[in-house]
């Protein structure tokens, strides 16, 4: 088993850029048709931290695994578009951890990332999973 996870804790931090048939790839893994739109910008909701952290090792770190934990919350703030070609840098922290209230054998975590492009804020993306505990 694992660490309790700690609010603070860095998970990773990428530099990526965003290639250009992303939201060609991401239509075809979602099944959406050309709608016409603008294809250089990125939808918000396509991104989520796992993808862009260098490996899996967050899941380690805060105890969550998708066999056991759900995410039950997630939170975006866009501050600006994100286009294809951007170079993105970011980091992921744990913001936030809480047991359930009523004593059940339950754990909150909340994973914050930063998305920046030019050292500028361009999205703030929060996911908080449960997970059941003692079923590690």
């Amino acid at each position: 088993m694992s660490k309790e996870p700690v609010a603070g804790m860095v998970l990773g931090t990428f530099d990526t850029t965003i290639p250009d048939d992303f939201t060609t790839r991401l239509e075809a893994v979602l099944g959406v048709g050309d709608t016409g739109a603008d294809r250089t910008t990125v939808p918000p909701g396509a991104f989520v931290f796992f993808s862009f952290l260098p490996d899996m090792s967050w899941m380690e770190t805060t105890a969550v695994a998708f066999d056991r934990s759900l995410a039950i919350r997630r939170k975006l703030r866009v501050h600006d578009d994100v286009r294809t070609g951007d170079r993105l840098t970011g980091r992921s922290v744990v913001a936030e951890v809480n047991r359930d209230r009523r004593g059940r054998a339950r754990r909150f975590v909340t994973i914050a990332t930063d998305y920046r492009r030019d050292g500028r804020l361009v999205l703030e993306e929060a996911v908080t999973y449960l997970t059941v505990l003692g079923a590690e």
